[in-house]
């Protein structure tokens, strides 16, 4: 059973609730489900309270094979307060307490894993409520859970908006009962009359307000027989225009065999998806997608196939920015590199020139001896040799894979990276100090990634040091690694004073720069932040601190890299 298939049997099942209860009793049952279903250890829904919305009050918590009482608790420092940020679903599939160690709550309760997605309604914030699902052990399928998690969180919200239109309807009635008799009296046959079309409802308001386009199309014709507002605004289409379309006059012949494929999926297994395509917008224009989708039987007997089609063009935007920028980083990179490069070559060839030289001279003057001759041949052959390897260092740094990832130990990752840069540090008298502890622990990561992040963080500090304009002033960069768990701490730290507090919060800021225009790009921190968390899964901690070297006191900024050991 694929996991498309998987998902939709645990929603029918999930969602297979006795259909004359509702309110509270109905999101009860549907807690519940949710957790038996999905085998997991706590599931509950809460609303935003307080000032600014900063806490959780519980509608319903699911513990332990048990509903247990409601209770408050603050948002800060916990993925709740990234979930109500507006993100359709945060997944902590393992580790979430070290993710968020300071959330109290998952520390007491021995969470490992974590998933929560918001419940979206029409009030001003455009979330009501907060859909979470936590457990002791780690959630095996992130995939799985993230699609059924998402579903659920939109089938929720049509129930908690209806709990709140019955609410509000209450006040009203019990508010007016005295002098609005006859009020009172339609009120109550409205009530009668939305209880009898009450599935017919609730899957309206999932159907009309959900933030992903869905779309019911004939299954014999493709054609549309039903779209919500969100497919109807991204494909610029009106209603009627749609319902003379088939699914096949907006799509690029190049999908063709993708399509095929769909409709085999949807005979052998009667889903199909997620699958990425494009469709075409009413001015010609494309926009890409991700769709998913199921076939059923109408209660009139017609096949049709229901699609959740997702508008991905601003994910799309995104990954094509971070590209632009990750070139634009490495173009960055080039120009300090060939900086790098001049410094290592300068030596070496002026030894083998003056040393040609100086063979030349004494040959042509009877004077060279032959055992000096193949000393200085075996000179020129040594410089020749390190030049070459340093064309190989700096070769494979820009041609290496950016998507592979390898063991390496902490020692040979941090030598390399130090060897590119070296000699432009001693250029401006900085002095690099390692202190690793652990020289033989390994890291799983993309090497040329995690290289150029250190790099990045290293050549910030030289920069710092050199507005000191000292010249008896010593300027340390110290690169201590240590481990804790199953955490590798790479920490640099300079002497360069610190990082103005105005500016802390903004260094990891797409071009934000304090150096002149000539000098700075402001992308080599954004990018080595973008590097850290999203391509490594890890955490950076950025502050200014105070300590002392050789019995001198120094302030500095200081980059924690917290990065997971490869055991």
């Amino acid at each position: 059973m694929n996991s498309l298939q998987k998902s939709m049997n645990l929603i029918s099942n999930i969602l297979d609730i006795d259909q004359s209860i509702d309110g509270q009793l109905y999101l009860k049952e549907f807690i519940k489900n949710i957790a038996q279903n999905l085998n997991v250890k706590y599931a509950l829904i809460g609303h935003p309270i307080g000032e600014d919305s900063n806490k959780i009050h519980t509608d319903v918590v699911w513990a332990d094979d048990k509903f247990i009482d409601n209770f408050i608790y603050d948002l800060k420092g916990t993925p709740c307060e990234i979930v109500l940020t507006g993100e359709r679903v945060c997944i902590h599939d393992s580790n979430v307490c070290v993710d968020f160690p300071d959330d109290q709550l998952l520390q007491d309760m021995n969470i490992d894993s974590y998933i929560g997605a918001p419940v979206i309604s029409k009030n001003k914030s455009g979330i009501s409520s907060i859909l979470v699902l936590l457990d002791d052990k780690p959630m095996k399928d992130r995939e799985f859970f993230s699609i059924v998690t998402e579903f659920l969180a939109l089938r929720a919200s049509a129930e908690i908006e209806k709990i709140h239109n019955e609410e509000r309807l209450k006040f009203e009635v019990e508010k007016r009962t005295k002098e609005l008799n006859f009020a009172n009296q339609k009120i109550f046959s409205l009530n009668e009359s939305l209880e009898l079309e009450r599935s017919e409802i609730k899957f309206k308001i999932l159907f009309e307000n959900s933030p992903i386009g869905m779309a019911m199309i004939d299954y014999e014709s493709g054609n549309f027989l039903e779209v919500n507002k969100s497919f109807q605004e991204s494909i610029q289409y009106t209603n009627e225009e749609l319902y003379s379309l088939s699914y096949m006059n907006i799509t690029p012949s190049e999908y063709e065999e993708q399509g095929l494929h769909q409709i085999d999926e949807l005979n052998n297994t009667g889903t199909f998806g997620p699958n990425e395509k494009e469709y075409i917008k009413k001015d010609g224009s494309s926009y890409p997608i991700k769709i998913s989708g199921f076939s059923i039987i109408n209660p009139d007997g017609k096949k049709v196939v229901w699609a959740i089609i997702e508008d991905i063009t601003e994910v799309k935007n995104q990954i094509k920015n971070q590209e632009i920028m990750f070139h634009q980083s490495k173009v960055a990179s080039l120009g300090e590199m060939l900086g790098n490069i001049a410094h290592q070559w300068r030596q070496p060839l002026s030894l083998i020139s003056t040393t040609a030289t100086g063979t030349k001279l004494k040959k042509e003057l009877g004077i060279l001896k032959e055992n000096e001759f193949f000393e200085n041949m075996d000179s020129i052959n040594e410089k020749t040799q390190y030049l070459s390897k340093t064309i190989d260092d700096f070769r494979n740094f820009f041609l290496s894979d950016s998507s592979s990832q390898i063991k390496i130990d902490t020692n040979t990752i941090i030598k390399k990276a130090v060897s590119l840069i070296k000699d432009s540090f001693k250029v401006s008298n900085v002095e690099i100090i390692l202190n690793n502890k652990n020289p033989d622990d390994l890291l799983y990561c993309n090497e040329n990634l995690l290289i150029q992040a250190l790099i990045n963080i290293l050549n910030n500090a030289k920069d710092a040091l050199n507005l000191i304009d000292d010249k008896d002033f010593n300027k340390y960069v110290f690169i201590d690694v240590t481990k804790e768990n199953d955490f590798i701490s790479i920490e640099i730290k300079d002497n360069g004073m610190g990082i103005p507090l105005k500016i802390k919060d903004k260094i990891f800021e797409p071009y934000f720069t304090t150096k002149h225009k000539s000098h700075g790009t402001g992308i080599g921190l954004y990018m080595t932040n973008q590097i850290i968390t999203k391509h490594l899964n890890s955490r950076i901690i950025v502050e200014n601190k105070e300590y002392i070297y050789e019995k001198k006191s120094y302030v500095g900024a200081s980059f924690d890299l917290i990065l997971k050991s490869s055991l």
